[in-house]
């Protein structure tokens, strides 16, 4: 690439005065430095659209729109942004696509209500794409008239809002399917393939892994959806409610998305399902616990404890 740094006005000025014998008067206000300035500035602003021009023409240093017209003779296209999922829980059950909007000033977005997961609980999408809607957790205000509605908030993240694709990672992977290019049975080619499967987190090919016509892929998962290795153990959701029950917590049993230490034990072979700590507002920036809610989830724990000891005898 040319570098053109040093085409500055006052270097482009330097040059074009130094043409001019001394014998003229070319002192700064004068009718010849005057003159030559107004085109040392036009070729400083032509220098800098110039050097724009020279590096949208490369992958290496391309950015936003001309980064995505060279990706695509990679074959790859940059993620756009995905919307968060959240769990809505209400006094009521809500219409399908009902819109609440969240208590954040100038950060507050909306959500429409979707499928439902419980009594008074539904899947609610924002409206807006993007890690924004992860942010926020609480009372939500309704959009729509519910008749009866009297308490909304705004929980858990079921599926996490991504942003659009940054460039430094779309580059990376552009120059990546550049360089491994893939054609039938090589490791670009499994890659590129097994890679592109949802919850794919990771792929390790070992080819020729038993002799000619074999291959051996050691997958690693983006998230873990616990609820297979849970269901043949349900009777740990019974303990863990009848214990709760006793306590006087009401239990809020709900589906979540993998990714938990829990999710990652149940696929180690030790189920086990979340449990709640006692704090609020999670994921957010007024996340908070009280003494009380911890005192109460210490006794449920310690409850806990001991209805799986007694059914150990």
């Amino acid at each position: 690439m040319i570098d053109f740094t040093a085409k500055t006005y006052r270097n482009l000025l330097r040059t074009q005065l130094d043409r001019v014998p001394d014998s003229l008067d070319k002192r700064e206000g004068s009718l010849i430095q005057t003159a030559v300035g107004a085109g040392a500035y036009a070729l400083e602003e032509f220098y800098l659209e110039l050097d724009q021009v020279q590096r949208g023409a490369y992958l290496q240093t391309a950015v936003g729109q001309d980064l995505d017209y060279l990706a695509v003779l990679a074959n790859v296209q940059r993620y756009p942004a995905s919307p968060a999922v959240r769990l809505g829980v209400f006094n009521v059950d809500v219409p399908r696509g009902a819109r609440f909007s969240t208590i954040d000033g100038a950060d507050s977005v909306n959500f429409a209500a979707g499928e439902q997961v419980g009594p008074g609980q539904f899947q609610m999408l924002c409206e807006t794409p993007g890690a924004i809607g992860n942010r926020y957790t609480g009372p939500i205000l309704p959009i729509t008239h519910i008749q009866g509605l009297t308490s909304a908030e705004i929980t858990d993240i079921l599926v996490s809002g991504d942003n659009t694709e940054s460039d430094d990672s779309l580059r990376q992977r552009a120059i990546d399917a550049l360089n491994e290019q893939p054609f039938g049975g090589n490791v670009a080619d499994y890659r590129r393939v097994v890679l592109a499967i949802d919850g794919v987190g990771g792929l390790q090919v070992y080819p020729v892994w038993s002799g000619g016509g074999t291959v051996k892929l050691s997958i690693q998962d983006s998230y873990y959806n616990m609820k297979e290795r849970i269901l043949p153990h349900m009777e740990l959701i019974e303990v863990a409610r009848a214990a709760m029950e006793e306590e006087g917590i009401t239990p809020l049993i709900v589906p979540v998305r993998g990714g938990t230490d829990g999710a990652r034990l149940s696929f180690k072979g030790l189920p086990c399902p979340n449990l709640c700590c006692g704090a609020l507002n999670t994921h957010g920036p007024y996340e908070y616990c009280s003494i009380q809610d911890m005192q109460k989830i210490v006794a449920m724990l310690i409850r806990l404890v001991r209805k799986f000891g007694e059914r150990q005898k």
